[in-house]
């Protein structure tokens, strides 16, 4: 995982249950180790995006557990949450795009692609990882 410009500083894995309580611990998890490297307004943009990309871990993955891997800059972060599919398939982000209103789901990858400076996806037979990085270097000038 590349982390902006930034020399990573410290890189960190976690495992969780693949349950819709343990989405709560995965933001907190993140948010405590994440708080030095950014500003408030994108540590808020960070929790949205860690949220989404976890529950999207638990509906959509079949395996009972799910792996968030951090890397953190001096002024970026970098998440990766990665969970097991059997011939599930996400989309590039360039196509994530808003929902309708009377849609029920849909939104949440969108919301990642616009609060985070870059996003990214990969697959292999038994995974699919999803990435973001969150990058405020240039507003620190």
């Amino acid at each position: 995982m590349t982390v902006g410009t930034t020399l990573i500083e410290q890189r960190i894995k976690r495992t969780f249950a693949a349950d819709t309580a343990e989405v709560r611990s995965v933001r907190r998890f993140v948010r405590e180790r994440a708080a030095t490297a950014l500003n408030v307004d994108k540590l808020a943009d960070l929790d949205l995006a860690v949220s989404e990309l976890a529950s999207n871990a638990v509906q959509h993955g079949c395996g009972s557990t799910f792996d968030v891997s951090l890397a953190i800059g001096a002024h970026s972060v970098g998440v990766e949450v990665r969970s097991r599919h059997i011939g599930h398939t996400v989309c590039a982000p360039s196509t994530w795009a808003p929902q309708q209103p009377s849609a029920l789901s849909g939104r949440g990858l969108h919301l990642v692609r616009t609060v985070c400076d870059a996003v990214y996806v990969s697959t292999d037979d038994n995974d699919i990882t999803v990435g973001c990085l969150l990058d405020f270097e240039s507003d620190c000038e």
